[in-house]
């Protein structure tokens, strides 16, 4: 049985659900930068796999997400890698810019060369961007910055 204070006490709990719905919605609406079609979860694959790649010596692996106007410096600069290890790497920070579909990714690794053994760390900037016609996330990447650091010099 309904009685008239149940009635009001349903209607005041309707009014309140309609409000929060009303005002998470507002808020949703105005979150700048949604990513619907999940370009950031894209981006992250990419870059992992791009930089695992060069983490384990995968550099065929790694170059399919070079960008076209960097290949010819990237195939150049490979061999400058032939004796480094890599032991591990460290994602530093990413700077992910959803309007611009750009990224810089901050990444350390660790590693050395062959001959000396001597462990070192090095830093690298990655910059990516979404390239428009394939919609595949591409980076340009200067190896020499890894291979100068691993010997210990300047590129």
């Amino acid at each position: 049985m309904r009685t008239h204070a149940t009635s009001a006490a349903w209607a005041v709990r309707t009014k309140v659900a309609a409000a929060c719905l009303a005002l998470a919605l507002v808020g949703c609406a105005t979150v700048r930068g949604w990513d619907l079609l999940d370009r950031r979860g894209d981006f992250e694959a990419s870059q992992r796999e791009y930089t695992q790649s060069i983490r384990w010596g995968a550099f065929d692996q790694a170059r399919r997400f070079v960008a076209k106007d960097a290949i010819e410096r990237w195939d150049a600069s490979r061999p400058l890698l032939s004796n480094v290890r890599f032991t591990e790497y460290a994602i530093q920070s990413n700077e992910f810019n959803i309007d611009k579909l750009t990224a810089t990714v901050h990444v350390t690794y660790n590693g050395y060369k062959v001959n000396s053994l001597v462990e070192r760390t090095v830093a690298e900037n990655q910059e990516w961007f979404r390239d428009r016609s394939t919609g595949q996330w591409q980076v340009r990447p200067d190896l020499t910055v890894l291979s100068a650091g691993m010997a210990g010099t300047k590129p």
